[in-house]
């Protein structure tokens, strides 16, 4: 299947998308960006004249999209909201097995974690000549 159509609808939609909320989202009266007639700028309103039966054309799929894609989203951060939970109560439960197997370890009079020694112990006791 070829993916450029869907890669160019997709941003079709989502320019789209850009250009009716910036449009919607400026007042009536209000003058857009370029509304002195310098530099040979076309005039917002006439872009608006020419794009609206594009943006009307293409207003429902757009309205989908944002549902679709705000619903896939919505749901992708509460999924990892929930594993960021659970994953930290089974660190916090591990830590607590091992916290208990040190202490049996240490009772037992077996090696535990205390005794692993970290690079810079190793390094020390090479450098007394011990291994």
């Amino acid at each position: 299947m070829n993916k450029f159509p869907i890669c160019l609808t997709l941003i079709v939609l989502f320019s789209l998308t850009l250009v009716s909320a910036q449009n919607s989202d400026r007042p009536e009266g209000f003058p857009g960006p370029s509304s002195d007639q310098s530099g040979g700028q076309i005039p917002p309103s006439i872009i608006e004249e020419l794009t609206q039966p594009l943006q009307n054309a293409f207003q429902p799929l757009v309205d989908a999209a944002k549902y679709i894609l705000g619903g896939i989203f919505g749901l992708y951060v509460l999924l990892v909201l929930i594993r960021i939970y659970y994953e930290r109560k089974k660190i916090k439960l591990l830590k607590d097995i091992r916290f208990d197997l040190d202490h049996l370890n240490r009772h037992f009079d077996v090696s535990h974690s205390a005794h692993r020694k970290s690079f810079f112990g190793h390094l020390w006791s090479k450098i007394r000549g011990r291994l």
